[in-house]
């Protein structure tokens, strides 16, 4: 199945004819809205401890993969800067969310 499910937090998705399936392994949201607020699960967190708080929601588990949903129009310095603080901290897998095209 795929990793897209509902959340509280308003992220409009973009679109992409392909998705991956994920793990049985719940993946750590990790959410950009558009406004470029970063959240850790539900948890809003300040661009400069990003590292910090994922690094603790990841020491929970060691193979816990990172899905990151990030808003269509975020900037993609926002994306890339979630993507190396993920992949700095190993995460197992490291994923953007998209929707499918209808």
């Amino acid at each position: 199945s795929p990793f897209i499910g509902q959340s509280q937090i308003p992220v409009n998705l973009p679109r992409a004819a392909t998705s991956a399936a994920g793990d049985d392994d719940t993946p750590l949201r990790l959410k950009i809205t558009r406004d470029g607020d970063y959240y850790v699960g539900d948890a809003r967190v300040l661009r400069n401890d990003l590292e910090n708080r994922l690094a603790a929601a990841l020491a929970k588990s060691a193979r816990r993969a990172v899905l990151i949903e990030a808003d269509r129009d975020v900037g993609f310095k926002n994306v890339v800067l979630a993507l190396d603080a993920a992949q700095k901290l190993k995460a197992a897998k490291v994923g953007v969310a998209v929707l499918p095209i209808e």
